[in-house]
């Protein structure tokens, strides 16, 4: 079974799940809150078709990109993906090798868990700039030349036709009666070829032809065999003469030898392959645990969904603004502003954030403006919050639209500045189970908290969230804070806390690493290709499409 079955399962249920997410929590986020991208971007949305070499459309980038692997990892049930991709020399500073020796690509590493969506750029780095050129052993000035001397005289004695002429009358100075030694022979000259030559003159009988030394080839039958061994001889003499005269010519012109061209690997996966091995996931002991996944349109389209999945506890909640004398919900929805208190309230709550580049949590609401064009935002590591602030939503349709979205939040703030306090019964709602009112007081700078719960559609209840509490009151600098502590409280009480039978106020719904822990097991589980370690290996070092990847 996959990593999340066995630690989701109903004897552990979600404590086991929990605790998952907050180890993911503490080594990915505690102490380096909210990343350079800003607090509404908790992980990274770089993808699988970014930066890519090869000219693949970006909605078949996971089925047919050449430069793509993706892997699931048992132990947490994470998805990987390691994709090569060009070095970028041209970004100033030098991008990620920053002036260094590097190779021409590097490896991309996007790791999708619990936690959320990581990437990582890894680069080789061969060495620091001043370390371009590198120098190999070679024969510097002033070494005595091999063939210097006669040897080398001699050797370079050549006909205009390339074949060496070597007469015994030339070399040999003895007396035909001296027999050569080591010790009287002339330098340069070829004992063995002296001693035939001795030979044949002291003993004429050994001559094999009257008049012929025995030091030169004997011509008959096999003269034309003789001939072409001679010739193949004499061609790999001059070949070997012309190599020494040609290196000797460039050492003498520079003693220094250049480092040979750079050659780039010829497997295209490489630099991904070298961090699949320095992790560990290509050995033996990791094949029960690590497997490829089948690359088709199904899972691209998953891991798209997948991405949009929330990694924080997110929270939607409305807030309604009345005048004095409103007492009806058409009177109540059209109003396009409120008091300067309640203005500061609202800026209070949240950052101001333009829902058109807004990258967090929505909640719903569109980038077309449709519902307005700004809403205020909050988060933390661990959660987003949003809120639907009726002022600023257009009134159209008989106010549908808020509706819409007001209509279907569990919590309302109200602010009231109307002599009566508010009720449920106001603007019906199906769900709206927690009504947090505030109420300015004669007193300036303080205001009343009234908490209207709803338990399974009968008006009262009590309260099991903080921090504020019914008729609590709260001066203007702590109030916005203190109501959006108690706001988010009251929605996760909406959500999980039981009723008198037992059963969730929210109808059961599971929370955010349930649900991201769940789609994560079915994509590994429907995607899983299962290999033996031969065929692994091969389809690591070599990505094949529609082959090595067993798309479909």
């Amino acid at each position: 079974s996959s990593g999340i079955n066995a630690v989701y399962s109903p004897t552990h249920g979600v404590v086991a799940l929990s605790a998952v997410d907050a180890i993911h929590h503490l080594v990915n986020h505690h102490g380096q809150f909210p990343l350079g991208s800003g607090a509404s971007c908790l992980t990274s949305l770089v993808c699988e078709h970014h930066d890519l070499e090869d000219a693949v459309p970006e909605a078949a980038t996971v089925s047919l990109s050449r430069d793509l692997q993706m892997f699931v990892e048992d132990t947490d049930v994470s998805l990987m993906s390691f994709v090569e991709i060009p070095t970028d020399e041209q970004i100033p500073g030098g991008g990620l090798a920053a002036g260094l020796l590097t190779a021409p690509t590097q490896c991309r590493v996007i790791v999708r868990n619990v936690g959320g969506k990581f990437v990582w750029d890894t680069a080789m780095l061969y060495g620091p700039p001043s370390r371009r050129e590198y120098w190999l052993p070679c024969m510097q000035d002033g070494v005595d030349d091999p063939l210097d001397g006669a040897a080398a005289d001699s050797r370079r004695s050549v006909t205009a036709s390339g074949v060496r002429c070597r007469s015994p009358e030339k070399f040999v100075y003895l007396a035909p009666e001296c027999l050569p030694t080591r010790t009287n022979r002339p330098p340069g000259s070829d004992l063995l070829d002296d001693s035939l030559y001795y030979i044949g003159s002291s003993s004429p009988e050994c001559l094999q032809v009257p008049g012929q030394p025995l030091n030169q080839p004997v011509l008959g039958e096999a003269g034309s065999v003789v001939d072409r061994i001679g010739s193949r001889m004499r061609d790999q003499e001059n070949s070997e003469l012309r190599y020494v005269t040609e290196s000797n010519a460039n050492r003498r012109a520079d003693s220094k030898c250049l480092r040979p061209n750079y050659t780039n690997p010829k497997s295209r996966f490489y630099q991904s392959v070298q961090i699949l091995y320095t992790l560990g996931f290509l050995s033996w002991e990791k094949r029960r645990s690590f497997d490829l996944l089948r690359r088709n349109d199904k899972l691209d389209r998953e891991l798209k969904n997948l991405d949009k999945q929330p990694c924080r506890e997110t929270h939607k909640i409305a807030v309604l603004y009345v005048a004095n004398g409103q007492e009806d919900k058409t009177s109540i929805l059209n109003n396009c502003s409120g008091s300067a208190d309640y203005e500061a309230f609202i800026e209070g709550l949240g950052w101001d954030v333009d829902l058109a580049n807004h990258a967090g949590f929505r909640g719903g609401l569109p980038t077309n403006h449709g519902c307005g064009s700004r809403a205020p935002y909050y988060a933390t590591s661990c959660m987003e919050v949003i809120f639907h602030v009726a002022t600023r939503m257009p009134s159209v349709r008989q106010n549908s639209l808020k509706m819409r979205h007001l209509g279907n939040d569990e919590v309302h703030i109200v602010w009231s500045e109307h002599r009566r306090d508010f009720r449920h019964g106001i603007i019906p709602t199906e769900y709206g189970g927690v009504i947090i009112g505030i109420y300015p007081l004669r007193c300036r700078n303080l205001y009343r908290v009234q908490l209207l719960l709803k338990a399974r559609g009968v008006e009262g209840g009590r309260s099991g969230f903080g921090p504020l509490f019914d008729g609590a009151v709260v001066d203007r600098r702590s109030l916005a804070g203190l109501v959006r502590a108690t706001a988010i409280n009251a929605n996760r009480w909406a959500r999980y806390a039981p009723d008198d039978g037992g059963a969730p106020l929210g109808g059961g719904k599971y929370r955010h690493y349930e649900d991201r822990a769940m789609y994560l097991d079915s994509i590994a589980e429907g995607h899983r290709y299962r290999t033996t370690f031969e065929e692994f290996g091969e389809r690591v070092y070599a990505p094949d499409v529609g082959k090595g990847t067993g798309s479909s």
